[in-house]
């Protein structure tokens, strides 16, 4: 539902993007002196012709199929570790239409960094959706770490969703155990055809790094779950 006058007087709107497929019940003047008349409104292509014939919609200049590279996004999963460990990250693509090399900026909670492989280089790695590409990271003034995902042959990433790449992290021994915020941001991609676009689903995004004082699973203590666990597991309960 869209409320009386809730985009009145903006005298600058020039573009709407509304994805819901059944067009939403829109009092008549949610768009008084906007000036929609002349303004473009992207909506799911399927429902354009809804969109064409409801009020006050339409009366936009004009009416289109909300393009592809609005549906993707870049975004990071949820981490539960240990203090002291080295858990992974993964970097996760959604797009619905080709994209050949994205960008954005990781902020990581203070006492976590990006892990150092033993050549003394940030230890990520890129997924099989990524073959043909290559990755670089910056260290930027403000702490954050800027990564750019491209291909040199202008390849586009296979697939329409998955991890695109998995990042080591160093989480601090002195770390308290509670739960902290990684974020994603300005993220952009570009399109075959060169094109560079922001990603607008949202930009920026948010995930949970959970550390714990101890790994779940890690019976002898060591800071990792292995078959050693599960004997060490068997051995108490049978002995109790």
């Amino acid at each position: 539902y869209i409320g009386p006058q809730s985009f009145a007087l903006c005298s600058e709107l020039s573009e709407v993007y509304c994805l819901s497929k059944n067009v939403p019940l829109t009092e008549p003047d949610a768009f008084r002196d906007s000036y929609i008349s002349y303004a473009t409104l992207y909506v799911p292509e399927s429902s354009i012709d809804n969109y064409k014939s409801s009020n006050p919609w339409s009366t936009f200049n004009s009416i289109i199929a909300v393009p592809d590279y609005f549906y993707t996004q870049l975004s990071c999963e949820d981490i539960v570790c240990a203090k002291g460990t080295n858990p992974t990250l993964n970097i996760v693509l959604q797009n619905k239409g080709e994209v050949k090399s994205c960008q954005f900026d990781l902020r990581l909670p203070a006492g976590v960094l990006v892990a150092v492989t033993s050549n003394e280089e940030l230890d990520v790695k890129l997924t099989t959706r990524a073959e043909g590409h290559s990755a670089s990271c910056t260290l930027l003034e403000n702490g954050d770490y800027h990564f750019v995902i491209s291909s040199p042959d202008n390849d586009s990433f296979t697939g329409n969703g998955g991890a695109l790449m998995v990042i080591t992290l160093e989480v601090s021994a002195t770390m308290e155990a509670s739960e902290y915020i990684v974020q994603l941001m300005n993220a952009e991609i570009s399109l075959p055809d060169g094109t560079d676009l922001k990603v607008m689903k949202p930009a920026d995004t948010e995930s949970k790094l959970i550390v714990k004082s101890y790994t779940p699973g890690d019976v002898n203590n060591d800071g990792s779950v292995s078959v050693i666990d599960v004997g060490c597991a068997l051995n108490y309960i049978l002995e109790s």
